[in-house]
């Protein structure tokens, strides 16, 4: 029999500049990580890759130690841009805070993020943004003209040239969302979060494009979340950053993470196992909180099917594996740790009737 205890297992590839977190666990349902840090993508948390980049500068002076670099977006024509997916547009709770340093610039509405309802241009999902060139930051939402419900949720005024941490948060249970600025709450209102359906999630501009509501200064570690974070969340995401789990430091381009306390999702991303064999896969101390237990019979865990071409790893930049594990006995020759299939594909294994393990890849 062979018994895997497997633990902070953590698949990454070596992207210069991706920087993101290990820590966003299930119950954080953390959904998206943009750190801004050489590109608009949020890989290690969600796999989401932007779909235009246009005019943004990267290696910018970040806002912390915790943030890495950041993105310079010039007011005309700076933009990132995420064609419309249904998990960047969260059907009801949310939370979503990002680090901005506005510079002002010319017309209204200089918008670091958003994301609008195509039920009527002028109506948001969400919505964050300067709306004067020395304005208030302000969350926005509602229908717009189709009932005069705008619900513009005004708060303080930027500080122009000055790094300020934004939060806006929805709780649709309590029908109430929450302004934060720099760690604390600045304004609250009751008023609904009209849904997104088919518009894009903009990073660096608002409004349909072409319009003059690009924003022009820094930007900065964007987080989104499919829930609404309390108060005393958002003052240490403020503080900390974005929160590690475990003990687990900051990695380059992490994109899955499976600690198997209790269950076999992965915590930064959807490559989700499924338990496969005769009997349900038994949960047991591990290196770190819990393991899984696997009989060595017919146990494994399955990583989602439609996952599959993002660990092929053919790209030329490598990657890494890391696992916990015990053996309490071999039962047969190329037992596998994991694995991606056979020929010119990779595993971790035993080598043949050895009492060894071994990675293999390639012909």
């Amino acid at each position: 029999m062979i018994k895997l205890i497997l633990r902070r297992t953590v698949f990454y590839t070596l992207i210069m500049g991706l920087m993101a977190s290990a820590a966003s666990l299930k119950a954080q349902n953390l959904i998206a990580h943009f750190p801004l840090d050489g590109d608009g993508n949020s890989l290690s948390v969600g796999g989401f890759t932007a779909s235009t980049v246009t005019d943004v500068e990267f290696g910018g002076e970040g806002a912390n130690a915790n943030t890495g670099t950041s993105a310079y977006f010039n007011g005309t024509s700076s933009l990132i841009q995420h064609d419309w997916i249904a998990d960047l547009n969260p059907e009801e709770s949310f939370t979503l805070a990002l680090w901005a340093r506005s510079d002002g610039g010319a017309g209204a509405w200089h918008s670091p993020v958003t994301s609008r309802n195509d039920l009527n241009p002028d109506s948001q999902g969400y919505l964050i943004y300067d709306n004067q060139p020395s304005g208030a930051w302000t969350f926005w939402s509602g229908n717009g003209t189709v009932d005069g419900n705008w619900q513009a949720l005004d708060g303080p005024a930027v500080d122009l040239g000055e790094w300020e941490h934004l939060a806006i948060v929805y709780d649709s249970t309590a029908e109430m969302k929450k302004l934060y600025v720099n760690g604390e709450l600045a304004v609250e209102s009751n008023d609904v979060v009209a849904p997104n359906d088919t518009k894009p999630l903009n990073i660096g501009a608002g409004g349909d494009i072409g319009t003059a509501y690009f924003f022009k200064g820094d930007i900065d570690d964007i987080a989104l979340w499919s829930r609404a974070l309390n108060a005393s969340e958002v003052a240490d995401l403020h503080a900390n950053g974005i929160p590690k789990a475990g003990g687990v430091e900051l990695v380059p381009g992490l994109i899955a993470y499976w600690p198997f306390d209790g269950d076999l999702d992965d915590a930064v991303g959807d490559s989700h196992g499924t338990g496969m064999g005769t009997d349900d896969i038994g949960y047991t101390e591990g290196q770190f909180g819990q393991g899984i237990a696997l009989d060595g019979v017919d146990q494994f865990v399955e990583i989602a099917a439609e996952n599959e071409e993002m660990f092929d790893f053919q790209d030329g930049t490598g990657f890494s594996i890391s696992a916990w594990f015990t053996v309490d006995s071999f039962t047969k020759s190329w037992q596998a740790l994991i694995a991606k299939g056979e020929g010119n594909r990779w595993r971790v294994h035993r080598r043949g009737g050895e009492n060894v393990f071994t990675a293999n890849g390639g012909n």
